[in-house]
């Protein structure tokens, strides 16, 4: 898949370097609860999740970052 590019948002497939935002998004319960998604507890958690998405990465499984911080701000999961 190409990247989608806005003025904000850049959207693309996963990548293992995006394991600290990944964690620091499915470790917080606010999201967890919002989203309906397990709770991951440890990075490890997040990584088998994270490797899971690559694997099976097509053009259902986007990773949204914004470009001013630079950060996750939403996983598009078909």
């Amino acid at each position: 898949m190409r990247n989608l590019e806005s003025d904000r948002l850049i959207l693309r497939n996963w990548r293992i370097s995006d394991l600290e935002n990944y964690h620091k998004i499915a470790s917080n319960k606010k999201v967890s609860d919002l989203t309906g998604f397990r709770l991951k507890t440890n990075k490890v958690e997040s990584l088998n999740t994270l490797e899971k998405f690559i694997a099976v990465s097509d053009d259902s499984k986007w990773e949204m970052k914004l470009k001013e911080l630079n950060q996750l701000v939403f996983g598009l999961l078909n």
